[in-house]
């Protein structure tokens, strides 16, 4: 048995959409008793939306970069907070003039600033003024309105919040979630959740994909930043490929 995890958003969603080509191939690889879910920096409320609009088969969630882990039932298996007061401190120091939108997430939903920049995300949108009266949150995300100024906002927070924070710049975004946190942490609790032994395969195109690709049997997208593509053993022009390539690396071996 394998388990493969696939990040969504330039992965397995790509080209704005999720090819049917790449669902029947989730579905080959999970009829050989294999093991297929999604490690995203989307919240579970935004995921879920996309797995019920192109009925994605999965056996497992991990979201907000691995903030919070779900099992094939959806139930919580892994839910870190981070820390409330500098969470205030970077959404302060986020520079309006040079955003787009920014929003906080609590796993499951998240709360912006501004709405009307976030159409696709509308069915898990709250206002960020209900997020901070609860002082919950696992994540943020902001998109500025420059690509290279998320690295420099980035490595900013990084430095100034190190070992309490970790901010991946990706394109012209940046996801902030509390150190230690990574796709690879959210991966590990599945494994440990399945008491999974065989081999853990994974994919991504961006920063917050660098831990997971490194940690296991890391493939990029072609597409993807030049440094994901350094990490990894392989690149593949979509999921599909990457799961034909693991299936038929079995063929090759029995």
């Amino acid at each position: 048995m394998k388990l493969f995890a696939a990040d969504y958003d330039g992965t397995l969603h790509l080209n704005g959409e999720v090819s049917q080509d790449t669902l029947d191939m989730i579905h080959r690889f999970r009829d050989q008793g294999n093991l297929f879910g999604i490690a995203t920096g989307r919240s579970i409320g935004s995921i879920i939306s996309e797995i019920e609009k192109y009925d994605i088969p999965v056996d497992f969630l991990v979201g907000n970069n691995g903030s919070i882990v779900m099992n094939q039932h959806r139930e919580e298996l892994f839910y870190q907070l981070m820390d409330f007061d500098i969470c205030m401190e970077i959404i302060n120091s986020i520079p309006q003039e040079k955003v787009a939108f920014y929003g906080i997430s609590d796993g499951y939903k998240f709360g912006l600033h501004d709405a009307t920049y976030m159409q696709d995300f509308v069915d898990s949108l709250i206002d960020i003024k209900d997020i901070i009266e609860e002082e919950t949150a696992v994540g943020i995300y902001v998109k500025f309105n420059e690509k290279g100024m998320s690295k420099v906002y980035a490595d900013l927070w990084n430095e100034k919040y190190h070992g309490i924070i970790k901010a991946y710049p990706f394109y012209d975004g940046v996801d902030v979630v509390s150190y230690g946190i990574t796709k690879k942490s959210g991966i590990a609790h599945i494994n440990e959740y399945y008491e999974f032994e065989g081999p853990i395969y994974c994919i991504g195109d961006s920063f917050n994909d660098i831990p997971m690709i490194k940690g296991f049997s890391g493939f990029a997208m072609c597409s993807g930043e030049d440094a994901v593509k350094a990490v990894a053993s392989r690149c593949f022009e979509t999921v599909a490929d990457a799961l034909r390539f693991v299936m038929d690396q079995d063929q090759a071996q029995s």
